[in-house]
């Protein structure tokens, strides 16, 4: 592929179900998962996806597998889109675009033996021989830190982060270049969890491996992600390298998230929180009109109810899109249409950028 050109590329997506069979009620309404998104995966890169739950995280990541359809847009691999590319081009994009699940009990067959798991993608496409079947999957289970003997035996008998691991097995057997991991370590303890991250970033410079990482934790993705985006209600509102995020961040959504974020000394700490979120998540059947963020931002004017906020360039491929930032964007910046992007990066290069994180009155 083109050295210069972004692994997967998510333009302008649209993802809206029909709420008919909830209610009689509710019947013709529909529900806007994901609003015009637009995003790059770099390979090699690890991207992370952060919000609250029902803003649209997972159902972006099964959108980039083919497991969904856009409503509107495009998801392109290697640049061809994964919807109208020829048979053997959409065959591919689905052995290269793999997904681990959040539940790893639940994502694996009980009546299934571990084996049987690991090489049922083989089977579907075709990969190797019977005969050679059962040591690919050992070898698959070798390099999650599994011994051989496991594939005798089914998932019920192993611990969670055990499950875990066979679901990454699962998802390297056909050698993908992209993994897209939703809530990968949610469901287990604090001391597994460093256990699977570390293990999923020495598989990645063992493959070469492009992750897209979906979780609500935010201490996890500043520890594996090297960019994250925030979401908001089907939104993005706020893109940039992870340690530019969490050092000079842009929107009062994204300094709301991380000031949640439990810390060892919290009386100190709670003298420098300034952003409260009031109430609850407005429903995704009814988004506020303007800024999505602007019933619970304590910034918000008029303005944000009238107009929708551009992403607007920061520095450093640091994006955000609000009318009232926490700091002042580039001079003179063009909207930003897909984060991720090198040339977003090339832009926000500006030097007359706010380096120092100072905020607007």
């Amino acid at each position: 592929m083109s050295g210069d050109r972004p692994l997967v590329q998510v333009d302008h997506v649209v993802k809206e179900y029909g709420s008919s069979g909830w209610s009689l009620r509710n019947r013709g309404e529909v529900v806007h998962a994901v609003s015009d998104v637009s995003l790059s995966l770099r390979r090699g890169k690890t991207v992370g996806l952060v919000g609250e739950s029902g803003c649209g995280k997972s159902t972006l990541g099964r959108l980039v597998v083919g497991l969904e359809n856009p409503t509107s847009g495009t998801v392109s691999f290697d640049g061809v889109d994964v919807r109208k590319g020829s048979r053997e081009q959409r065959r591919r994009a689905r052995r290269e675009l793999q997904l681990m699940f959040q539940d790893p009990y639940a994502s694996l067959d009980p009546r299934m033996k571990v084996g049987s798991i690991v090489a049922e993608p083989l089977v579907v496409q075709h990969q190797v021989s019977r005969g050679d079947r059962r040591e690919r999957a050992a070898s698959l289970l070798g390099e999650v830190g599994l011994p051989a003997s496991s594939m005798a035996r089914y998932p019920y008998e192993f611990s969670g982060g055990q499950r875990q691991r066979i679901g990454l097995a699962r998802a390297l057997a056909l050698n993908p270049q992209v993994i897209v991991a939703d809530e990968p370590v949610s469901a287990l303890d604090v001391s597994v969890r460093s256990q699977i991250l570390n293990l999923m970033l020495d598989l990645q410079l063992k493959h070469s491996l492009t992750y897209l990482i979906i979780s609500h934790d935010l201490t996890t993705l500043r520890y594996i992600a090297d960019e994250v985006g925030v979401l908001y209600l089907g939104k993005l509102v706020e893109w940039g390298p992870s340690d530019s995020l969490f050092r000079e961040t842009v929107h009062p959504y994204t300094k709301a998230l991380i000031d949640t974020i439990p810390v060892a000394k919290p009386a100190p700490e709670r003298v420098r929180r300034g952003i409260a979120v009031q109430g609850e998540m407005p429903s995704a059947l009814a988004p506020p009109s303007g800024c999505r963020f602007r019933t619970r931002c304590p910034r918000a004017e008029k303005v944000c109810s009238e107009v929708e906020p551009e992403l607007r360039a920061f520095g450093g491929g640091h994006v955000a899109a609000c009318h009232f930032p926490l700091r002042e964007p580039v001079a003179l910046a063009a909207p930003v249409l897909r984060p991720g992007d090198d040339s977003v990066a090339e832009q926000a290069s500006d030097p007359k950028s706010d380096k120092a994180g100072n905020t607007t009155s």
